[in-house]
């Protein structure tokens, strides 16, 4: 297939599992039944930074959404009384974020805003948040970056972290599989696009506490080779998996030896 873009909400897209997007082949790495807990069963776990994580991508990115998919409540902690009173009569169909979540999304926009190197990104003439089906190797793949800019060949990212220095934002990289996002998004953009020149995968930190620094990370194309074949297994064996519905862990019935050392 020719790759595709499409027009679809947030919600829509994440809906579509027939197209393998990056965050469900990060999920098949951590076991195929992990996989086909959040993925098929739709048991799916949320946390306050994940809260915090998605109102701030969208003041960043896509501040016409805030009104449509968010509620704000006005009182501050959560475990309170006044807030369970608030909770029983609130629009449930929006993600309900606190004054206290509200203005700590504000500080981080404000200071991405005013960070030099993300402002820059983010003026910068590109798509936002744009859906894009394509195929990688005959497999159905999907595509949704913050921001990719085809003129510069480079797809941006947002995270939010609670620390942003080098060694801080090395261990994310490897705890939370950075490394096959930017697999799935640059060979995406490289794809969609329509370039032969490798795409530059940036992502920018912005930490959720005073002093709200910002730094961007780009990774070097050689650093970002070992990933590319780890995603690619990945996403073959997932979709010969869905193909199957073969979702039963491969040392499930095996005696492991744990090495200490």
């Amino acid at each position: 297939m020719k790759p595709e873009r499409i027009d679809q909400s947030n919600a829509d897209y994440h809906d579509d599992h027939s197209f393998y997007s990056s965050s469900q082949v990060k999920t098949f790495a951590d076991g195929p039944a992990m996989y086909n807990l959040r993925y098929n069963q739709g048991v799916r776990q949320s946390s306050s930074a994940f809260t915090l994580g998605s109102l701030v991508h969208a003041m960043v990115l896509e501040p016409d959404t805030l009104e449509d998919d968010y509620t704000l409540c006005p009182v501050k902690d959560r475990r309170t009384k006044a807030y369970k009173e608030w909770y029983a009569q609130a629009d449930k169909s929006k993600t309900i974020v606190t004054a206290t979540e509200w203005d700590t999304a504000l500080n981080c926009t404000n200071a991405i805003h005013d960070h030099e190197i993300s402002r820059t990104i983010l003026e910068a003439a590109g798509d936002v948040e744009t859906s894009w089906r394509y195929e990688a190797d005959g497999i159905p793949c999907k595509l949704k970056a913050d921001k990719v800019l085809p003129d510069q060949r480079m797809v941006f990212d947002l995270k939010t972290t609670q620390a942003c220095t080098p060694r801080d934002v090395r261990s994310a990289f490897y705890k939370y599989k950075y490394g096959l996002q930017a697999a799935h998004y640059t060979v995406g953009a490289e794809t969609c696009y329509g370039s032969d020149i490798p795409y530059t995968m940036i992502f920018g930190f912005v930490e959720t506490q005073a002093p709200f620094r910002v730094l961007c990370y780009q990774i070097d194309h050689a650093d970002l080779e070992q990933f590319y074949d780890r995603w690619r297994g990945l996403l073959q064996d997932l979709h010969h998996r869905s193909l199957t519905q073969d979702w039963a862990e491969p040392s499930a019935n095996q005696l492991l030896t744990l090495e200490l050392n």
